[in-house]
């Protein structure tokens, strides 16, 4: 049964001593029962669709403007692409926390993860997502 959530994403990077944080709210869905969260975000005027999976290793995948699918297993570091107008990129991430709660209103991840995009170190990235029922 798919039920209407409000997502907030906040992502922050710390790459050579400085942070960037991001911040995405949107209104999507989510099932209970297979364990997908979907909601789609929106960046000048380009609209990138988002599915998150849940249950097992925590999979993050994004089409659009950017396409990429992203696993997250803290036994491995996992690799990919990582397709954007500029190119493809082949892209490593080493998983250092991914948790996923389920609260009587809400579904909470964090993530916390190392990055690497076509061999260049992108540093680490805390990301929070919160998706509340509406």
């Amino acid at each position: 049964m798919r039920k209407k959530v409000s997502v907030e994403v906040v992502s922050v990077r710390y790459m050579d001593g400085s942070e960037e944080t991001t911040s995405v709210i949107s209104e999507g869905v989510y099932n209970p029962d297979t364990g997908l969260l979907m909601y789609k975000t929106e960046e000048e005027g380009s609209v990138t669709a988002v599915v998150i999976h849940l249950f097992g290793n925590i999979t993050v995948k994004m089409s659009g403007s950017i396409n990429s699918e992203m696993i997250f297993d803290r036994e491995k570091v996992t690799t990919g692409l990582y397709n954007t107008p500029f190119g493809r990129h082949d892209i490593s991430i080493r998983t250092h926390e991914a948790e996923h709660v389920s609260a009587g209103d809400a579904e909470s991840i964090a993530l916390r993860y190392s990055l690497t995009l076509g061999g260049l170190d992108l540093g680490e990235t805390r990301m929070k997502i919160k998706a509340t029922y509406i």
